[in-house]
Parts: structure tokens; C-alpha cells; sequence
């Protein structure tokens, strides 16, 4: 998927579909916020785990939120408006991302 633009403005339907799923959350904040109730969401910006979902927000994302998938070596996977490799756990190229947390994929996600 690296390069496509298909998810521009979808990230959450980007990654529930990477692990084999669709549907769960109407967003990625709908999906920050009800791993954060279950408990799972971390808040350190380094040695993030590979698969791990990494949320962020910005001022202009309508209460959407933003979510990548960690590779494990300080790099995500961003489907912003292009699948690219981001270097930054907030998803941004510059500091106009506010990092939330990062959590593992639900257990319940087939490709987990």
C-alpha cells in the first residue's frame, strides 16, 4: 500500500484493514479513547512496538483524530494522504501534531 492514496482521510479504516478488520471505530479518536477506558494505551514516544497503534491530533482534524501503525524502529506507517513511512510518532512532519499514546491492536483483530 505504500504510496497509494486510497485512505486519504481514513486512517483507521487503514489500519483495522492492515490487521484484517473494518468497522470497529467510527475514528481513530473513537479508538484512542476506548483503548485508553480498556486500559492499554502507553505515552512514551520511543521503543514503540512494532503493530503497535500510535494516535495523534492536529487543530484542523474535525475531531477525528489520526492513528498510524509502529514498525518497531522508531518508524510508522502513516496513511496520510499518501501510505508513507513518517519518522515522527505524532504523524506530522512538524510540531503541529500533539502525540496521545500508543496502545497494542485490540486483542480481537484477526491479524494480531
Amino acid at each position: 500500500m505504500m504510496g497509494s492514496t486510497a485512505y486519504n482521510g481514513w486512517c483507521e479504516r487503514f489500519v483495522e484493514n492492515a490487521y484484517g478488520t473494518s468497522g470497529k471505530y467510527a475514528s481513530a479518536l473513537a479508538a484512542f479513547n476506548a483503548l485508553k477506558a480498556a486500559g492499554t494505551m502507553k505515552y512514551t514516544t520511543t521503543n514503540i512496538p512494532a503493530g503497535s497503534l500510535v494516535f495523534s491530533r492536529n487543530d484542523w482534524d474535525g475531531g477525528y483524530g489520526h492513528v498510524m501503525i509502529a514498525r518497531g524502529d522508531g518508524t510508522f506507517i502513516n496513511p496520510a494522504s499518501t501510505v508513507r513511512v513518517s519518522n515522527n510518532p505524532a504523524g506530522g512532519t512538524t510540531n503541529q501534531y500533539r502525540f496521545l499514546g500508543w496502545s497494542p491492536a485490540p486483542a480481537g483483530w484477526p491479524g494480531r
